[in-house]
């Protein structure tokens, strides 16, 4: 269970989900949000969960969010610089992250076409 904070989820799979939260001293955004998403495994506690992404403090926000299309579930970070601007960065199978080669956007619009969301932001 998570505490009291200004969380991000998306499930990755039946058993992951990709989580940015309060995480403890400089897990956080200037602004107040979260600036780490992490992999959390289904059983296991939140401490062991694996991160995969750290926005920068001057950031205003960090979330993740997943798409489920015909071809499969692809998940994204998107790094706000602003409320209304930031990048998008695609997470690998490996567990890397790439920047998206769409270009610079507002990150509430992604560049895929009508993806289903699997993003339940408590923000």
């Amino acid at each position: 269970m998570l505490g009291e904070a200004k969380h991000r989820i998306a499930w990755l799979d039946d058993n992951r989900l990709l989580v940015a939260t309060d995480y403890g001293p400089g897990s956080l955004t200037s602004s107040g949000y979260p600036r780490i998403v992490k992999i959390w495994q289904r059983g296991a506690p939140i401490t062991q969960a694996r991160t995969i992404f750290e926005g920068k403090e001057s950031d205003v926000w960090v979330a993740p969010q997943t798409y489920v299309t015909k071809e499969g579930v692809f998940a994204t970070i998107h790094q706000g610089k602003t409320f209304w601007t930031g990048t998008v960065y695609h997470l690998r199978d490996d567990g890397q992250t790439v920047a998206s080669p769409c270009p610079r956007m507002p990150t509430s619009r992604p560049c895929s076409a009508e993806p289903r969301s699997r993003s339940y932001g408590l923000i």
